[in-house]
């Protein structure tokens, strides 16, 4: 079938028609939530997202194969006969893994309407934080690497069930031009959570006609090419791969560096400093509801700085400072889940999964200083705290230059994401 153009506003009107988190909803995302668990263990860079292999193949595709094929490597990885053959393994594993949270993401924002949206992100998160939890627990109990593999990846491989359980994206169809596939899920959800939809809504899905065609299929052939011709599309994805660095370097560098909170035992460091995220994304599922993305995003790095401001000139007492190092990671941890709705919500849909991709894969850059930030102690014991404080407040100003995507509709095309903030708002029911 050829490829249409659709209505995304009404793409939204009959999701909310279809429930807030009904049946269906939940338990797709209880699928897609398994698979975020399992993969908490190992982002470690997101190469694969350079090749757009979502928008080709589509986001269930990505999700399940980079599952699979990580769990695959990740075992073969403790057979592997000699140390450069483990980092081969190695790096194979992390090549196919690392889009997997991406795309599980992408895959959640878009099967729910606009009021939804946060709740998706925070579900997901939070799923991120309960992987983290299990692989250090089962790290604390088993202490072998070889059988932590084991137990982390061999469940990852049921996920190819995944195949023929849960659906496609229905705007990855529809911008696909598969219209049938996407009517078929979205009458599967209606009937799953008890809701009636006319033939003429569905309809209503495809507005485009032959002549349009050729221009969507030019459109759809070369996405980043004209992402390239848009200044304020370069711009806004180079301001959001710094502040994506900064995020990542607060977040694990703060998650790191936490031997403060319960000296002697690492395992309970990690999983203290993993719970602690917990509060910030249910601080996030009011906020960004309630202020709006960007001001959420710009205070929860105001937050994270004057907190690691504060520590330096902290007296010294251990409970002030546990209580303002984990104020900090709050508010990295606020930050990070408010940047990925924020980054979700801003660019297009041919080109939305490659582009957070980027800015994720930027990004990991943070994630890789990170660790060597404790050196800068030997120079001045409170630098890399300064180092923290600095970075945050930065981010806080250049994360006001974003739009503000409240209850606007996803933006399908280049010249829509170009404009959004003169698309029109969409207020939930």
């Amino acid at each position: 079938m050829g490829k249409s153009l659709f209505d995304s506003s009404v793409l939204d009107n009959i999701l909310i028609q279809l429930g807030d988190f009904g049946k269906y909803q939940l338990y797709i995302f209880s699928l897609i939530c398994v698979a975020i668990i399992f993969n908490a263990a190992v982002v470690v860079d997101y190469v694969f997202r350079a090749m757009n292999l979502d928008y080709r193949y589509g986001r269930k595709v990505v999700l399940i194969w980079g599952m699979v094929l990580c769990a695959t490597c990740g075992l073969i990885r403790t057979l592997m006969p000699s140390y450069e053959w483990f980092l081969f393994a190695e790096f194979l594993n992390a090549a196919f893994g690392s889009g997997i949270y991406m795309c599980g993401f992408v895959l959640g924002v878009e099967l729910v309407g606009p009021k939804n949206r946060v709740l998706t992100s925070i579900i997901l998160s939070s799923c991120f934080t309960l992987g983290e939890v299990f692989v250090a627990v089962s790290a604390w109990i088993v202490k072998s690497w070889k059988h932590l593999s084991l137990i982390v990846y061999l469940p990852s491989l049921f996920v190819i069930l995944f195949h023929w359980i849960i659906p496609e994206s229905v705007r990855w169809n529809l911008s696909k031009g598969k219209v049938e596939e996407a009517k078929a899920t979205l009458r599967q959800a209606a009937k799953t959570n008890g809701v009636t939809l006319s033939d003429e809504t569905l309809i209503m899905l495809c507005v485009g006609n032959c002549k349009k065609v050729p221009e969507i299929v030019q459109h759809e052939k070369n996405p980043l090419k004209k992402v390239l011709k848009s200044t304020k599309l370069i711009l806004r994805t180079l301001n959001c791969c710094f502040i994506w660095t900064t995020t990542t370097f607060l977040f694990y560098g703060l998650s790191w560096n936490a031997v403060i909170l319960a000296a002697g035992n690492n395992y309970l460091n990690f999983i203290l400093t993993a719970l602690i995220e917990l509060p910030g994304y249910v601080i996030c599922n009011y906020s960004l509801v309630s202020f709006g993305r960007k001001k959420s995003l710009s205070v929860s790095y105001l937050i994270t700085g004057v907190s690691c401001l504060s520590f330096i000139f902290a007296p010294e007492s251990h409970t002030i400072k546990m209580v303002l190092y984990l104020t900090g990671k709050f508010g990295a941890t606020a930050a990070f889940t408010s940047l990925y709705v924020l980054t979700s919500e801003m660019f297009p849909t041919s080109v939305r999964h490659t582009l957070m991709g980027l800015c994720s894969t930027v990004g990991r850059l943070g994630s890789m200083v990170a660790p060597q930030i404790p050196l800068l102690a030997q120079l001045w014991i409170p630098l890399p705290l300064a180092c923290f404080a600095v970075m945050s407040f930065s981010a806080g100003l250049l994360s006001l230059l974003f739009p503000e995507t409240l209850n606007i509709k996803l933006p399908d095309t280049i010249e829509e994401a170009e404009n959004i903030c003169r698309l029109p708002k969409e207020t939930p029911t």
